[in-house]
């Protein structure tokens, strides 16, 4: 079995450094198709292109700020809409949602926490099928501080 897809993107963005930045980005994917010796017959669903828009961008109020504590945050927010490449029942499947983060600088190094939230929708109720609301809650830490430092013997 052949699994065959060719996909594009294109991104473009422009901001300040350690300040502000937005972007936006275009990916476009061919329809799945199989090749080989695969007996594929759907019956009411089928495979199409897909494609994806995003845009969002951060902003830092001042990242060198020694008055406040919130001034150093970094605050994100992004939209994002999505052809999903899927058929069912006549009906293209479309996924959309919107992100909102922030930032948290550790200590007074380059150690963040990152904290974000996602709402989204994904499907539809139109030809009997099944429309979805969802949320995505996300939690990491970027790690810069001594941790990583090469130790020195004198």
């Amino acid at each position: 079995m052949t699994v065959l897809s060719y996909q594009t993107v294109l991104s473009v963005g422009v901001g300040q450094v350690n300040k502000w930045f937005i972007g936006a980005d275009y990916t476009f994917q061919d329809a799945i198709t199989f090749g080989g010796d695969v007996n594929y017959h759907p019956e009411n669903y089928s495979y199409t292109n897909s494609s994806l828009v995003s845009l969002g961008g951060f902003y830092t109020p001042k990242i060198n700020s020694i008055s406040s504590y919130w001034n150093r945050v970094t605050y994100r927010a992004g939209f994002s809409y999505k052809k999903v490449g899927l058929n069912v029942n006549n009906t293209n499947i479309k996924d959309y949602g919107m992100s909102f983060g922030v930032s948290l600088p550790m200590g007074l190094r380059l150690s963040n926490i990152n904290v974000g939230f996602e709402l989204g929708q994904r499907g539809t109720t139109d030809n009997n099928l099944i429309k979805e609301n969802y949320y995505n809650f996300r939690l990491s830490l970027s790690l810069n501080d001594k941790w990583f430092r090469k130790q020195k013997i004198y």
